[in-house]
């Protein structure tokens, strides 16, 4: 009794100290997937969550990610696309792959172009502007993500969730945490006895290679419901009675451990990859 009490108490102390380090965002669900104009992605697009105000940006190969929930309307926006905006159906989850294709409908003014008498060289260029042009700009204006923030947005540009720090050599609040754990973790250790821990460890590899076996059976069932039926007929057209053989034809690169470790895009791209030699064999 007195040993499962030190490891509760162990375990909520150290609990309450990481998770004031750690985001919350870790936790959330998001809308991931590509933006592009046809077969063309698109990079630097604006997408915003109107109803959690984030901002995020689409990356060089069109690759987004933004948190999001059942509900939340995004919006995404260009210069020269019209706006496109959604609202995230019941069906969402965090591990589809969108596909967002926006309308190259707008046309800019008409720009004249004239002798302008640069050199090139943005520094010489930039030394000859005269004081009474640089005073007519205002830098705010210049800064778009400023925009964003004056109306409370969050900007993220990394398309990604932040990263916990997970190192156990790092400070935490000025704490140690790998000299507190071995300090509290010491009578606990002598207690239990390296058997016992042996054991536990014996039956969590026994837990994941279980799991492993269950999964052999079902997934492609579970593929289908997490990453939707649409996205294997209308994305890699793959004819709806052939989705089973599909995904089972990709175990021989290693999916079921992949989905095992939660691997969603390796899965993804070993699909795409794929594809073509299943549908022509």
């Amino acid at each position: 009794m007195k040993i499962k009490l030190l490891f509760i108490l162990f375990f909520a102390g150290i609990g309450n100290m990481i998770s004031q380090e750690i985001p919350q965002d870790i936790s959330q669900d998001f809308y991931q997937g590509y933006v592009k104009d046809g077969e063309t992605f698109l990079s630097n697009i604006h997408i915003v969550n109107k109803t959690k105000k984030r901002v995020t940006l689409s990356n060089e190969e069109g690759y987004f990610k933004i948190l999001c929930d059942v509900g939340d309307i995004l919006v995404f926006s260009a210069v020269n696309y019209r706006l496109k905006e959604i609202k995230v159906g019941e069906e969402f989850n965090t591990y589809q792959i969108h596909y967002i294709t926006l309308d190259n409908t707008i046309e800019l003014e008409e720009v004249e172009i004239r002798n302008h008498g640069l050199t090139g060289n943005l520094s010489e260029d930039a030394s000859n502007v005269p004081e009474s042009d640089l005073s007519k700009i205002n830098p705010i204006a210049l800064d778009f993500s400023s925009a964003y923030m004056d109306l409370g947005y969050e900007i993220n540009n990394s398309q990604g969730p932040p990263k916990a720090e997970t190192d156990p050599t790092k400070r935490v609040s000025g704490v140690n945490m790998l000299g507190l754990a071995a300090f509290m973790l010491t009578p606990i250790i002598d207690a239990v006895g390296p058997s016992d821990l042996h054991s536990r460890v014996l039956q969590k590899e026994e837990r994941r290679r279980r799991e492993y076996q269950e999964l052999l059976k079902t997934l492609p069932e579970v593929l289908v419901k997490n990453y939707g039926k649409s996205m294997f007929v209308n994305r890699l057209e793959i004819p709806e009675h052939k989705i089973e053989d599909f995904i089972k034809y990709c175990y021989k690169d290693n999916i079921v451990r992949l989905y095992q470790d939660e691997k969603h895009l390796e899965i993804m791209e070993i699909f795409l990859e794929n594809k073509i030699a299943f549908l022509d064999q």
